[in-house]
């Protein structure tokens, strides 16, 4: 992982820049804000150690511009600052920073801090692959629903908001495209509360039409997990005997 010391003493970035490189991490230092945000530019870093009160653009005023830039909100930063009053600390945090450490800075505790940092960054990268990973299956199983010629829906379960739907269930129902992911499952199946205390099965029931008008459909509903979400996937076509009955 790639580490940032912005300090504008010398022999103190070079002890940070060591200090980082015996931790593992590929470090470079900077003495300036401005220097920083070239750096950054040039390519993001995963940790950020600055000092608060640097010349010209502060180190809060760094810290502030990185949150707003993309993968900025993801780095680790650590303020070392001449303060310890809590306004002052919390100024800091509320400037962006993850954690914080005083002037004079012992190595003792900047190897104890960053080891700290290291577990939440490991964790905060996983955190994000997992997201990517999440982000990639819905949008596989999106790709999938959008072939399927019935109609087909994903609702969560818990929330009974829906999820995913497919373009069949527009030329079925009379709904675009976006007008049904996060509305209510009831919007399409009035009976939901009862399709989702029993998941797995295939009924006959009503589904509303964007006019506000029931047409009868076969159901098939199955329980699954679906980007983390406890859900219920519907596939439904027009019945073929529609007797006005739904059961």
């Amino acid at each position: 992982m790639r580490a940032l010391v912005i300090e504008d003493d010398e022999m103190t970035n070079q002890l940070f820049v060591e200090a980082l490189g015996d931790c593992g991490y590929e470090a470079c230092g900077v003495i300036s804000a401005e220097d920083a945000v070239r750096l950054w530019s040039e390519g993001g870093f995963h940790l950020v150690t600055l000092d608060v009160g640097l010349p010209g653009a502060s180190g809060l005023e760094f810290c502030r511009w990185l949150r707003l830039q993309d993968g900025g909100e993801d780095a680790f930063v650590m303020a070392i600052t001449g303060h310890d009053e809590p306004e002052d600390l919390r100024v800091i945090l509320d400037a962006g920073a993850d954690d914080y450490l005083p002037k004079p800075t012992s190595m003792d505790l900047l190897l104890v801090r960053l080891a700290i940092a290291d577990k939440q960054l490991t964790d905060r990268l996983e955190r994000r692959r997992a997201e990517a990973l999440s982000q990639h299956s819905v949008q596989c199983f999106q790709a999938l629903q959008d072939l399927c010629s019935d109609a087909v829906l994903t609702i969560d379960r818990e929330e009974d908001r829906i999820l995913t739907v497919n373009p069949s269930v527009g030329r079925l129902l009379g709904w675009a495209h976006d007008q049904l992911p996060r509305r209510r499952a009831e919007a399409v199946f009035p009976e939901w509360d009862r399709i989702k205390q029993a998941p797995e099965s295939v009924t006959r029931t009503r589904a509303m039409m964007y006019d506000g008008s029931l047409v009868s459909v076969d159901l098939r509903a199955q329980g699954l997990w679906f980007a983390e979400v406890n859900a219920v996937l519907c596939v439904f076509s027009p019945s073929i005997e529609d007797d006005g009955d739904a059961s």
